[in-house]
């Protein structure tokens, strides 16, 4: 095994051959092959970039939709909440029952005194 030589101060590094004009023969043939290669996975790449691309652009049109139809029953949704505030607003507070049963209780036992008073004769 020979070492390559290193180049020292004013040295060059020995030139690299050339490739082959196309007459075969040189010590870079088997590039050709390499490049095919290469040319052949370039097209499988660009296959598969495309199905990606495909599938992603179907993907975010599903996605489009769904979030249409979000929006829309988002929409229905505030209308509800709305509804039921209003609703809740107009009930009556915890004092405003309280009131009222102290009312209901005065009431009855008024109406108690008056038949107990006026109407036992």
């Amino acid at each position: 095994m020979n070492p390559t030589p290193v180049p020292f101060g004013d040295q060059q590094p020995p030139p690299t051959p050339a490739l082959s004009g196309g007459g075969g023969g040189s010590t870079f043939d088997p590039m050709e092959a390499r490049v095919t290669r290469l040319e052949e996975d370039m097209r499988e790449i660009k296959t598969d970039l495309k199905a990606l691309r495909d599938e992603m652009r179907s993907g975010f049109r599903e996605l489009r939709d769904e979030l249409r139809s979000l929006a829309a029953e988002l929409s229905a949704l505030k209308a509800e909440v709305a509804e039921i505030k209003g609703r809740v607003a107009y009930l009556p507070t915890v004092w405003q029952i309280n009131l009222q049963m102290i009312g209901l209780i005065f009431t009855v036992m008024g109406g108690a005194f008056l038949i107990v008073k006026y109407g036992m004769h």
